[in-house]
């Protein structure tokens, strides 16, 4: 039994809400990765997930009201597997079969109310059966 890996990137430009004040600096961000949907395709392996960004910033308003201020964005992302020749599919995986660890990650506030995003994710496939080839290309 091994595992079996997969890197995916995700990239994009979220907009903080209306409602809220615009970003003076970033304070804190934290993210959590999860696995929503496995599907399996013939010899490929579909994973549907998400990372879920919590964003603690400061405003930049004259006002101090309240300086803090907290939002958080969803990112859905899908990955597909195809099954190379020493990794054959199991017959059923669950969502605990998978581990999504985000290997680096790059947020930047956009002036007033936007920010980049840029993650790395290692996807792995736990507990697969892998076979020794004795064929050489």
């Amino acid at each position: 039994m091994g595992n079996y890996t997969n890197k995916k990137l995700i990239s994009g430009i979220l907009s903080i809400p209306c409602q809220k004040p615009p970003i003076e600096q970033i304070i804190y961000s934290k993210f959590k990765p999860a696995v929503y949907k496995i599907l399996k395709c013939d010899d490929t392996l579909i994973i549907r997930g998400n990372v879920t960004i919590f964003i603690e910033y400061s405003a930049d308003v004259e006002t101090k009201d309240q300086p803090v201020h907290f939002c958080h964005f969803v990112i859905n992302f899908d990955d597909m597997i195809c099954k190379p020749s020493l990794f054959p599919l199991p017959d059923s995986l669950c969502k605990d079969d998978i581990d999504i660890e985000i290997q680096c990650h790059e947020i930047i506030k956009i002036p007033p109310k936007r920010i980049s995003y840029l993650f790395l994710l290692n996807i792995k496939i736990n507990n697969v059966k892998m076979y020794e080839s004795s064929y050489y290309y």
